[in-house]
Formats: C-alpha cells, sequence, structure tokens
C-alpha cells in the first residue's frame, strides 16, 4: 500500500556492529596478552636477542623494546578509535 510507511531493514546493521564489537574485543584481548609479564619477558629473552632480529632490525635492545612499545601503543589507539565509534 503507497499511504503506509516501509518497515525499517535494521537486522543489517544489527549484525554489522555485533561483528565489529566481537572485532574490537579480540584486538584487546590480543594486546591485553601482549603486554603481560611473560610475553614482555619472551620479548626481551627471546625475540630481541635471537639472530634474524639482529640481522634485519637492529642489535641495540633499547630500540627494539621501544620500537615493540611504539607498536602496542599503536594498536592501543585503534582500539581506543573503535570503541570511541
Amino acid at each position: 500500500m503507497g499511504w503506509l510507511p516501509e518497515p525499517k531493514k535494521e537486522g543489517k546493521n544489527l549484525g554489522i556492529l555485533a561483528f565489529e564489537t566481537a572485532k574490537t574485543m579480540s584486538r584487546l584481548i590480543s594486546l591485553y596478552k601482549s603486554v603481560s609479564d611473560e610475553e614482555i619477558s619472551r620479548l626481551r629473552n627471546d625475540v630481541i636477542r635471537s639472530k634474524g632480529v639482529a640481522f634485519l632490525n637492529s642489535g641495540d635492545e633499547k630500540f627494539l623494546l621501544s620500537l615493540a612499545s611504539a607498536k602496542r601503543l599503536k594498536d592501543l589507539d585503534h582500539a581506543t578509535a573503535a570503541v570511541a565509534r
């Protein structure tokens, strides 16, 4: 009937938001786990001291830790932007 308003289709938007929320939560959990004491210890003792990292990037531990910190901060910035939406 032409005089009745069309029903709104909200189901698709709700489904997309649910996937976005799940994706953001997954990223936050991954970020949380990556800054645990165990992971930081593994990063310092195993990853940074490996020959491949030293060959491809640098042997300077402070520089490599600052790169890792910058990456975590960037990930946190992306997560906060997603939560703010």
